[in-house]
C-alpha cells in the first residue's frame, strides 16, 4: 500500500574547527535551509503540503591525519531535533 510521499531537500554552509595534531577533533556549526514535499493519501483524498526555513545545523566529530594533504574522519550531524546522519569520509586538502 502507498500511503504517500516525503521529500527533503537540503543546503547548509559550515564553519569548521579541526583541533591540532595527527588525532583530532573537529566541530561545525552552520546555517541550513530545507525545503519539504509531502503527499499523504487519506482514502479517496490525497493532500500536498510544501514548506521551506532556515535552522542551525551542527556536527562533532574526529579524524586522523594520515598525510599533509589526507585524512580520514568521522562525524554525526545534527539537522534537526529528530534528524541527523553519521558519515565516514576521506579528506584531501589541496
Amino acid at each position: 500500500a502507498n500511503y504517500g510521499d516525503l521529500g527533503v531537500t537540503t543546503l547548509a554552509g559550515y564553519g569548521v574547527y579541526r583541533s591540532p595534531g595527527r588525532v583530532y577533533a573537529k566541530g561545525k556549526v552552520g546555517i541550513l535551509y530545507e525545503y519539504l514535499t509531502s503527499s499523504v493519501n487519506a482514502g479517496p483524498v490525497t493532500i500536498d503540503v510544501d514548506g521551506a526555513g532556515l535552522a542551525i545545523s551542527y556536527g562533532v566529530g574526529g579524524g586522523v591525519r594520515i598525510t599533509d594533504q589526507m585524512g580520514a574522519e568521522i562525524e554525526y550531524t545534527v539537522i534537526e531535533a529528530d534528524i541527523g546522519y553519521l558519515s565516514f569520509g576521506l579528506n584531501w586538502n589541496f
